[in-house]
């Protein structure tokens, strides 16, 4: 009596075991959550790789991504009803039990949404064949060869566990964690597989005895290497399948491929019975290519400052110096006003005629040259170019910078200099022409300001400009016309230069003035220039 209680005991505590283990992979399809792009009470308390990266996951045809309390999932979806039989229950059970490291693991399967989804643990870098797309990391030989040392021995122990054979191994049941280990998913599972078939694309890794129907369409170990060997060439040429011909593993004839056991005894005597911790690989290879961005910034930094300086050395000779800067620290201009400077105004003379002398390409080339000299001359003194138009050349003394009342002696010194460079200039299509210039020169008030956002430009405003314009439109050819305040204020600071009174003229818009030739300076304050 005592043996038969012990029995029915046993059975029953059997039984309520079996219970308990078969709660463990039937998980109710409400006790999972959906992955949504907000979802932060759910990734609070998973890792920061983990939560991350599913929350950029998206459902698609075969998976979706779920929450389980703390754990992240994916889960396959199967259109056919699994039915709770004894055979069926122990595989969930024994493969529930399952554990290695480069095997995922399996938490279970849900029957209750209409759809039946069997659950695996998510891992942070997706599959195996979206790091071989993306490409984000340069993966060398150590890195495949880890990668392969993984799977290989993953397969190896489903081979040798009471699964026997995986069947439908590709590279998107392979998933990689976030140190870059390779895991197998979707083993077992014999029902749901027996009932479906497998997809058009699932049939690229298989055997293509299995294909035939000549073995058994669960798949076999001789089909799994073949399939192993299929996912090694997505890895190596970083392409899909059928890059790589004549390896025994892909053999046409399965007595021909070698074993999973003699797969991964080559691939681990290729580190030369080292293995290498591929985390200490990928941050050496990430600190590689850190330093190459380093050098590679550094170098474009160079470059960068270099188109600055070009830039900027445009930009100054557009603008003053001091409104380019304010301009560049996105500063307001405002315009600003100054009491004395000495204004140039000059044109070419005849220059209708000689631009009907020639193309328009020389017409160019004519004004280039004769700007070159005006602006190399320039350049010596403390004169600023405001704007050529045509043939005119416009310049001042005096501002951006104030500089006394040395603006006379500066503008006056550029006069005398031009006409003197100019006797020696010649035009290249017309060799045996003059170029002469006639050249006006006033004093006085002005207010200068930047105008115009697409294309700013530095203006000066007032009638001291306006009669500097009238004094070279009323001038003669090779001739400096001045003003009586222009005049005035050079010989009462620099009496050293030598003018000629012309006598009264009508201005137009002024009436009449009194304005004078600048003819030059005496020797002594030439010695002394």
């Amino acid at each position: 009596m005592l043996v038969v209680l012990i029995i029915v005991y046993s059975v029953k505590a059997r039984a309520r075991e079996i219970e308990r283990l078969d709660s463990l992979w039937k998980i109710p399809f409400a006790t999972l959550r959906k992955v949504t792009h907000k979802q932060s009470s759910f990734t609070s308390n998973l890792s920061e790789a983990s939560s991350k990266n599913i929350e950029l996951k998206t459902e698609t045809e075969k998976m979706c991504f779920f929450y389980y309390g703390k754990e992240a999932l994916m889960g396959f979806k199967h259109q056919a009803i699994l039915k709770y039989e004894k055979f069926v229950n122990e595989e969930f059970r024994k493969m529930r039990q399952l554990e290695h490291d480069s095997v995922n693991r399996f938490f279970g399967v849900s029957m209750d949404s209409g759809l039946t989804y069997t659950l695996w643990r998510y891992c942070a870098r997706g599959t195996l064949q979206d790091v071989i797309i993306r490409g984000s990391l340069p993966m060398d030989s150590v890195f495949i060869q880890s990668m392969l040392i993984d799977l290989a021995s993953g397969l190896l122990f489903l081979h040798d566990s009471f699964i026997k054979v995986h069947g439908r191994l590709t590279s998107l049941v392979c998933v990689v964690d976030d140190r870059w280990q390779v895991k197998i998913s979707y083993y077992g599972l014999t029902y749901l597989k027996e009932l479906e078939m497998p997809s058009s694309e699932e049939l690229l890794w298989t055997a293509p005895e299995i294909i035939r129907g000549e073995v058994d369409q669960m798949g076999t170990q001789e089909g799994d290497v073949y399939s192993f060997a299929i996912i090694a060439s997505e890895l190596i040429t970083k392409k899909t399948a059928w890059d790589m011909d004549n390896r025994k593993e892909s053999a046409e004839d399965p007595r021909h491929r070698h074993s999973m056991k003699k797969v991964k005894q080559l691939l681990s005597s290729l580190q030369n019975g080292r293995r290498k911790n591929l985390m200490d690989h990928v941050v050496n290879t990430l600190e590689n290519y850190a330093s190459s961005l380093e050098s590679e910034v550094e170098e474009r930094m160079k470059e960068l400052v270099a188109e600055k300086k070009k830039s900027d050395l445009l930009l100054y000779r557009m603008l003053p110096r001091e409104v380019a800067d304010r301009l560049k620290m996105g500063q307001n201009v405002e315009p600003e006003s100054y009491d004395s400077v000495t204004v140039f105004f000059s044109d070419v003379v005849g220059f209708t005629t000689l631009a009907s002398k020639g193309s328009p390409m020389q017409v160019v080339t004519l004004l280039n040259d004769l700007y070159t000299l005006f602006d190399g001359t320039i350049s010596k003194h403390d004169v600023y170019k405001v704007e050529t138009i045509g043939d005119g050349y416009l310049c001042v003394s005096g501002l951006p910078k104030r500089n006394g009342l040395e603006h006379i002696k500066a503008i006056c010194d550029l006069s005398l200099e031009l006409l003197s460079g100019l006797r020696g200039f010649r035009v290249h299509h017309l060799p045996h022409e003059q170029v002469n210039i006639r050249v006006g020169v006033h004093s006085g008030p002005v207010v200068a300001g930047v105008v115009g956002l697409t294309m700013p430009r530095y203006c000066l405003f007032g009638d001291t400009v306006n009669t500097a314009s009238r004094m070279e439109s009323n001038g003669k050819p090779a001739s400096v016309h001045m003003s009586s305040d222009a005049r005035k204020l050079l010989n009462q600071t620099y009496p050293g230069y030598n003018t000629e009174c012309r006598g009264e003229v009508i201005i137009k818009g002024k009436g009449v003035m009194e304005t004078y030739w600048l003819l030059g300076r005496d020797q002594v304050q030439n010695n002394s220039a």
